[in-house]
């Protein structure tokens, strides 16, 4: 990984497992940020560089990690090489352990004033939130981190979440479904199909198929149409009332299932709707009462003749 110096403001090529405790910065980009190619190997910077809006937020990352006695500080917007695309998939793969790492985040909010309670919303004004048992020290000693919480939960927390960039609103859940996967941007839609063909790669959690085909507007193309034909979900927004949801106990002769080429072969308990061949599948249940079993209406419509059960 690469690293600027908090004192001289030079970047440093480091091993990520050798590198100091470092500082990392989380802010929201603006209209003029400093860029890898105007930092790189420059010293002094050139006044021009210092003179952008985003020159300001490196310059106090390091001041403050200094007094914080740290020697290095993570800021994405230079420490990033962005015309290397092998580097950018590298990093943002990494980019959620890179902040795991990091000794502390300052968070930037550079039009925000901060009361004692702030809740954050997203634009059509759902309330954004992890539940705090993910988050505390309390959580983690207990095995609480957010990698113990559902596939249907985490996908939630981004369910309103809208990306400039139609493959970032999978690239961007990287590190919260602990997946690495190439970067192929061009590739649209595909890239949250391609996600989670990864997650059910190493994972038996059946709850990333309980999810229900958000209204228009919400997502992409797939949902708008007027048969969407698939066992995975066209986007996050699938997920928005989903939360709450936890798998079946592990070690059930229903466990484990995989996507293949002919399609999803499963061993799942269903029960019978009206109409020829349509079932409602038994895959999961809510958090606060695990015991009981939900069935996945979801299902009941978009799996098709390439579905198999037993």
């Amino acid at each position: 990984m690469r690293l600027l110096n908090a004192a001289t403001l030079q970047l440093e090529d480091v091993f990520e497992d050798e590198a100091s405790p470092y500082a990392i910065l989380s802010h929201t980009w603006g209209a003029s940020e400093v860029t890898f190619q105007e930092i790189h190997g420059l010293h002094p910077l050139p006044e021009h560089t210092k003179a952008k809006e985003g020159y300001a937020k490196i310059a106090w990352t390091c001041r403050q990690a200094l007094k914080d006695n740290l020697t290095h500080t993570w800021v994405d917007t230079c420490c990033i090489d962005k015309t290397s695309s092998a580097e950018l998939s590298e990093a943002i793969n990494s980019m959620y352990r890179w902040y795991q790492r990091a000794a502390v985040c300052y968070v930037y909010l550079a039009d925000l004033l901060a009361p004692v309670t702030l809740r954050f919303y997203s634009l059509d004004w759902r309330l954004i939130g992890i539940d705090p048992v993910y988050l505390s020290s309390l959580g983690r000693q207990t095995g609480n981190n957010i990698h113990s919480a559902s596939i249907a939960e985490r996908m939630s927390w981004v369910a309103g979440r809208h990306t400039t960039r139609t493959e970032d609103i999978a690239y961007c859940m990287l590190g919260i479904l602990d997946v690495n996967m190439p970067l192929l941007y061009g590739e649209g839609e595909a890239a949250f199909i391609r996600l989670q063909e990864e997650i059910i790669k190493h994972s038996d959690d059946k709850t990333i198929f309980a999810w229900d085909l958000p209204q228009q507007g919400q997502v992409h193309s797939p949902a708008k149409a007027t048969v969407y034909q698939s066992a995975l979900a066209p986007s996050p927004a699938a997920f928005a009332q989903r939360g709450n949801l936890v798998p079946r106990a592990a070690g059930s002769e229903f466990a484990h299932f995989a996507l293949t080429n002919s399609g999803l072969h499963l061993q799942a308990r269903l029960a019978a709707l009206d109409g020829p061949g349509t079932f409602l599948m038994l895959l999961c249940g809510p958090k606060d009462d695990p015991a009981v079993m939900l069935s996945t209406p979801s299902l009941s419509c978009h799996l098709h003749t390439n579905f198999f059960a037993s």
